[in-house]
């Protein structure tokens, strides 16, 4: 039985947007997106009629920002004067595996997919670490999340690297001080480590360490 969904496909400029991109396609896409998915606004063979195209977009939009790449040898590229393909785009029709879609959109999950400025999409997922006392402790890292590269921790954005954690972040999870290892005041709370001595002991042997 046909749904709503089903006619939507009726309409050209929806239904072009799953049909596989073309070699020598001109294609204006929604840069700077936070979209998951490639956001094509205009498809065609004609170089003149999608650069017009993409100015009129541009002209007429103050949030968004509208580009104009080519499709060569099977990825996005920019595009020179005469409309010949030059270097490769950081914007790509990124292929997310089907279970971080999911979990992205199912709102009982913990971990989401997240765009990078360049386009790239990454998901955040819980890891639980030890710490030195032996108790369990979740923090969300970034993973690969597309359909050929998938659950591989990351630290830079495998597009553009550009840093994903913040180095605060890490700070919090640095190895303790080897006055303080096994002390039942010590904590990994960033902001205040020690219960007793916030700034660190004075000397080499604290005198107040306790199991």
């Amino acid at each position: 039985m046909d749904t709503s969904y089903d006619f939507e496909f009726l309409n050209e400029r929806i239904a072009e947007r799953y049909n596989p991109y073309q070699e020598g396609e001109y294609i204006v896409i929604q840069t700077w997106s936070s979209n998951v998915r490639l956001v094509p606004l205009h498809r065609g063979f004609d170089y003149r009629e999608a650069k017009q195209f993409c100015e009129f977009e541009n002209l007429g939009s103050d949030y968004n920002h509208y580009s104009l790449r080519i499709v060569y040898q099977g990825k996005l590229h920019h595009i020179g004067y005469d409309g010949a393909p030059t270097i490769k785009s950081r914007e790509q029709d990124w292929k997310v595996a089907a279970d971080y879609l999911q979990a992205h959109y199912d709102r009982s999950s913990d971990g989401e997919i997240e765009v990078c400025n360049c386009s790239y999409p990454f998901f955040w997922k819980f890891k639980t670490y030890i710490n030195q006392h032996g108790e369990g402790a979740d923090k969300l890292i970034p993973v690969t999340c597309l359909m050929d590269d998938h659950s591989r921790e990351i630290d830079n954005c495998p597009n553009c690297n550009a840093r994903l954690i913040e180095e605060e972040e890490e700070d919090t999870w640095e190895e303790a001080p080897d006055t303080c290892k096994g002390c039942k005041y010590y904590s990994e709370n960033y902001f205040m480590p020690c219960a007793v001595h916030p700034y660190g002991a004075d000397d080499d042997i604290c005198p107040d360490y306790s199991m």
